[in-house]
């Protein structure tokens, strides 16, 4: 498995996009972000279905942060489209960091490789969600650029 530039990173960390043979792993990730979510009774992924949306139909790519050789975060993105820009955007679905890992600049890296991939794919954004109850995270998003949407609200269905 390659790890990708890794500049910005502590010692011993490493970024790594996700391969087939981490499908379980992905899953076990998303499940530690939805128990620190309160929202754990919402994940009804498997690891096959995220083998197959993943790496068969290429819906979604992830990465993992690497504490010598063992995951300690990882992220989940895919392209939107922007009609306004005519070019695709980057949406980050997912970001988590160990709480015993944060606060190192492990989440600040994953940003940089991602902007550098945005950027590099002809994006036009990238855009996230955050809960409003998780102000470090605010914080944290703003302290790098992000700014919140305002005028718009998130609406969703729920299909199957």
């Amino acid at each position: 498995m390659s790890t990708a530039n890794t500049s910005g990173l502590p010692d011993g960390f490493a970024i790594r996009e996700a391969v087939p043979a981490d499908s379980a792993l992905l899953l076990e990730w998303v499940r530690n972000l939805a128990e620190f979510e309160g929202l754990e009774d919402l994940v009804t992924a498997t690891a096959d279905g995220i083998a197959r949306d993943f790496f068969e139909k290429k819906m979604s790519r992830a990465l993992f942060v690497e504490h010598e050789g063992s995951p300690v975060g990882f992220a989940v993105w895919f392209y939107n489209y922007s009609t306004f820009a005519g070019k695709p955007g980057l949406f980050l679905e997912d970001i988590f960091i160990a709480e015993e890992y944060r606060g190192k600049g492990l989440a600040t890296g994953i940003f940089a490789y991602l902007e550098r991939l945005a950027a590099s794919e002809g994006c036009s954004r990238l855009e996230w969600y955050v809960l409003d109850w998780n102000e470090k995270a605010i914080d944290f998003y703003k302290n790098r650029g992000g700014e919140p949407h305002a005028n718009w609200q998130v609406f969703r269905k729920y299909i199957g």
